[in-house]
Order: structure tokens, then C-alpha cells, then sequence
């Protein structure tokens, strides 16, 4: 049972998301979608309230997936995780923080940090809690943005002969890079840190999608992550005092 299961885990081609995004969409209906989801991101930048912005901002970039591979492949993309691979979610949450650490130490020891985290720090330990979880409901909107981006670049590659064993690689580089980029304002414009740290440090997050057929994996890495830097971030040591 253990090995068929591993067997399963391992049938990367016959899963919903390498099956639904083989497909080539059409290259007006990939920058339509695009354009529709700069938009939402810019207007989520807009809206302050702690759960409303959120609110709008997944709905919206669930939609424009939705748009691009029909809506009846969203049950597929935020299906259950594959049988076996949930136990991978922990191993992916440590090669990023392993990757983002490496980096951060030996090429950027002061390295910016969230503007907002001043801010949250500051916050009563409940209000402390609500706003990680208005932000903890985004991540679902993350998630689902760089689906946007990676999964027609993916399509596209994987047509190619000289792509195809590199299409989700390449695919999952591209869209992280993106995502890196969406970080400047709020990290200072530290250009590094939000295409290497933030950036190519989440491409993990796209393959714990792949190990388990659901975007789910990577909204659990990522919000393990965020949790986590956000918390320690939050019980400094120097609070105690």
C-alpha cells in the first residue's frame, strides 16, 4: 500500500494541474487575464480594511483562473493533496527557509524588512491575530496569482521539444519572480531580497503543487512560513523585558 502510494505520489503527468495547464490558451486570453489580474492587485493595494482588501483580492484572482482553464478546473487546482505527499509540505516549508536564510546571511545580513511589520508588532496580541489572518486569507490570492503567470508560460514550454523536461522549472522561475517583484514597495525597494530572498525562495512553494496536485500544498507552505517569520518577528525577546 505504502509504495503505491509513493508510486502515485511520484505520477507527476497524470496529475490535474500538469494535465489542465499542458493546454495552450490563447495568447490574447493569457495577457487579458494578466491585465485583469494587475488590476485587482492594484486595486487590493487600495483597500485597507484587514479582511475586506483580502476578501476581494482572492476572489478576484480565483476568477481570472478561473477565466483562463474554465471554472470547473478550479474543484481540480484546489482539489485534496495527493495521498503520500502531505508529509513533502514540511520538507518543502524547510528548502525555503533553508534557500531564503542562506541567502539572506551570506549576501545580505541587513536585509530590509516588511514595512509593516513595525507596524504589526506594535498591535495588541489581538489585533495582532486578526491581521495575520486577513493576511493568512490573501495568501490564498498569492497562490493563485502566480498560478496565473506560471501555468500558460507552462503550457507554452511544454510544446517544446528543447522545454519540455525544464517547462515547469523555467514556468515556476518566471512566475516567483514576479511575485518577488509585487514585494518592492513594501520591502523598501530592496530589489535583491524581493527577486533572490522573497522571489526564487517561493519557487518550492509551486513545486509542493506539483508533488500533490492542489494549490493548497503551497498555500500551506506559505502560510506556515509567513507565521512563522511573522511571529517570531512579533515575541522579540525584547518585549519581555
Amino acid at each position: 500500500m505504502k509504495r503505491e502510494r509513493f508510486m502515485q505520489a511520484q505520477n507527476f503527468e497524470n496529475s490535474n494541474i500538469i494535465r489542465i495547464t499542458s493546454q495552450v490558451l490563447p495568447i490574447w486570453k493569457v495577457l487579458l487575464s494578466w491585465i485583469g489580474m494587475i488590476a485587482v492587485f492594484f486595486l487590493y493595494q487600495q483597500i485597507t480594511h484587514w479582511l475586506l482588501g483580502p476578501v476581494l483580492f482572492t476572489v478576484g484572482m480565483v476568477g481570472i483562473l478561473g477565466y483562463q482553464y474554465g471554472f470547473s478546473s478550479l474543484r481540480k487546482f484546489f482539489g485534496p493533496m495527493k495521498s503520500g505527499t502531505k508529509r513533502w509540505i514540511g520538507g518543502y516549508l524547510v528548502l525555503s527557509f533553508v534557500f531564503s536564510l542562506g541567502i539572506v546571511l551570506v549576501f545580505m545580513p541587513s536585509a530590509s524588512s516588511h514595512v509593516s511589520t513595525e507596524e504589526l508588532n506594535k498591535l495588541p496580541l489581538l489585533d495582532f491575530l486578526l491581521i495575520m489572518g486577513g493576511m493568512t486569507f490573501s495568501l490564498i490570492g498569492e497562490e493563485v496569482l502566480v498560478a496565473i503567470l506560471a501555468f500558460p508560460v507552462f503550457g507554452y514550454l511544454n510544446q517544446l521539444s528543447r522545454f519540455k523536461k525544464s517547462a515547469f522549472f523555467l514556468s515556476s522561475v518566471f512566475s516567483s519572480l514576479i511575485f518577488g517583484l509585487a514585494h518592492l514597495q513594501v520591502y523598501d525597494w530592496d530589489w535583491f531580497q524581493c527577486l533572490v530572498v522573497i522571489g526564487l525562495g517561493r519557487i518550492f512553494y509551486n513545486y509542493a503543487w506539483r508533488k500533490s496536485d492542489s494549490l493548497w500544498a503551497g498555500f500551506w507552505v506559505h502560510t506556515i512560513n509567513n507565521w512563522i517569520s511573522f511571529g517570531i518577528s512579533y515575541m522579540d525577546i525584547s518585549k519581555l523585558h
